[in-house]
């Protein structure tokens, strides 16, 4: 929610990127997204350096927000999905078999790097062996992308260093 009311204040964001494919808001059209702490520093200074850049972003971001993602807009797209259900109450989950409700659930949690609730998951009695071979992609690009998030490069060469120095 922070994203949406920062734009909503008219206010230029810097915010890391969005798990999955296609963000609602565009890089550097309505806000700026980092993926590394390096492209972090690389935003903050340009950003800082261009106040004219800042701020028609800052303008475009409130004006995409504004006119497309309140509240407002997500109720009545949320009535518009029932009324093209006919108003009928189904959750689709509630009625798969175990195995297909915990890779949906491992697939909504790996695309949000949700790794502990992912972890849980797997401690599900009822959940198959092969349900559970076939969730271990999804935990695998939960981690990478968490590393990438957390700039795994730098993580790796610190351990190295302070593993070396421990005479290992």
């Amino acid at each position: 929610m922070r994203v949406f009311e920062a734009l909503g204040l008219k206010r230029f964001l810097i915010t890391d990127r969005p798990s999955g494919e296609n963000p609602l808001l565009k890089h550097r059209q309505h806000l700026a997204y980092y993926e590394r702490e390096d492209d972090l520093v690389e935003l903050v200074s340009h950003h800082l350096r261009d106040d004219r850049d800042r701020e028609a972003i800052a303008e475009e971001g409130h004006r995409e927000v504004m006119g497309r993602h309140t509240y407002d807009h997500r109720v009545r797209r949320i009535w518009e999905i029932m009324a093209e259900n006919g108003f009928r109450m189904q959750a689709p989950l509630r009625k798969a078999r175990v195995d297909a409700v915990f890779l949906g659930y491992q697939k909504v949690f790996g695309r949000l790097m949700m790794l502990d609730s992912m972890a849980n998951l797997f401690t599900q009695p009822e959940v198959s062996f092969t349900a559970r071979l076939r969730a271990l992609p999804y935990v695998v690009l939960a981690v990478l992308h968490r590393l990438r998030q957390m700039g795994w490069r730098k993580f790796v060469a610190s351990f190295l260093t302070q593993f070396r120095r421990n005479g290992n």
